[in-house]
């Protein structure tokens, strides 16, 4: 399945995918601590998750002074776990000789990490926590080269809702999720598929001008998420925000679909951040590769 990379709008495939892997890492600072009376075995463990997850976000490379400095450790112990690291293959030396990189052992074990997330297993506890909160019908939808599909959902208790079929390919131009699938291709592939597509008008809300869906289609690209309101069904308004995966390609959608007369604004940002912690549990970080920490 071809995913489209937000960053560069380029798709690959997923033995490609494999080949470029990328190991995107939160911020060290952002976990908690270990208070100061545990064990030092423990604290050992935490640093060396620190120093992993540091040079995995800096790309470039890393010297261990800038290791010290940054976690505020003495610069020979940075010196002594990044040695350590390097002669178990986790770090190497870049050619410099002088920085610290991502050795192969753990590009092997990103492998294999990643090879065996299932985004369906992975995204169900998040969507059915969404569907509670809000007490909606939420929806996953799974991307490929020819368009975007709906694979899993999560029910609402309320008596008057949607009940859309799963397997289905959506509208591209007319569904949230639709747009939002348009809205992450690549320009060329983008350009293609405008020249190509045929605007079936489903609702006197449906947009059927090319140049007006373009339009739309650079906002949503540039917000994360597509909105649409009575374009497939009338009464009906939608809401998608994208899934990416651990190098960042565009990959599957969260989607809520309601009444329109239901239709809250704070959720448009209550679904990207679901899409979001999906998107992190599958490695995809939101922290620049040279962004400070």
């Amino acid at each position: 399945m071809a995913r489209n990379n937000p960053i560069t709008g380029q798709f690959r495939s997923p033995s490609q995918r494999t080949k470029a892997v990328a190991i995107a890492y939160a911020p060290p600072n952002t976990a908690k601590r270990l208070p100061s009376d545990v064990p030092a075995a423990l604290r050992t463990v935490e640093r060396v998750v620190e120093v992993l997850e540091l040079i995995g976000q800096r790309r470039g490379g890393v010297a261990g002074s800038d290791i010290a400095s940054s976690l505020g450790m003495p610069v020979s112990s940075a010196h002594a776990l990044a040695r350590r690291l390097l002669e178990l293959d986790y770090l190497r030396r870049r050619n410099d000789n002088r920085k610290y990189d991502i050795g192969p052992r753990l590009t092997r074990l990103g492998v294999k990490i990643t090879a065996g997330l299932d985004v369906i297993a992975v995204a169900r506890p998040f969507i059915a926590e969404l569907a509670a909160a809000i007490d909606e019908d939420v929806y996953l939808a799974l991307a490929d080269e020819h368009g975007i599909t709906y694979v899993d959902r999560v029910e609402s208790s309320r008596s008057l809702r949607l009940s859309i079929a799963l397997g289905e390919p959506r509208s591209l131009h007319a569904s949230a999720v639709g747009k939002l699938y348009l809205g992450m291709l690549p320009m060329v592939q983008l350009r293609e598929h405008l020249e190509t597509i045929h605007l079936d008008k489903f609702t006197p809300h449906t947009v059927t001008d090319k140049s007006k869906l373009a339009r739309e289609l650079a906002t949503i690209r540039k917000n994360r998420y597509a909105v649409t309101n009575e374009e497939h069904i009338e009464g009906v308004a939608a809401v998608a925000a994208p899934i990416y995966d651990n190098v960042g390609q565009f990959m599957a959608a969260i989607t809520v679909a309601l009444p329109r007369a239901r239709f809250r604004s704070d959720l448009k940002a209550r679904i990207v951040s679901v899409a979001d912690r999906v998107s992190e549990q599958l490695g995809w970080s939101t922290v620049p590769p040279n962004g400070k920490l």
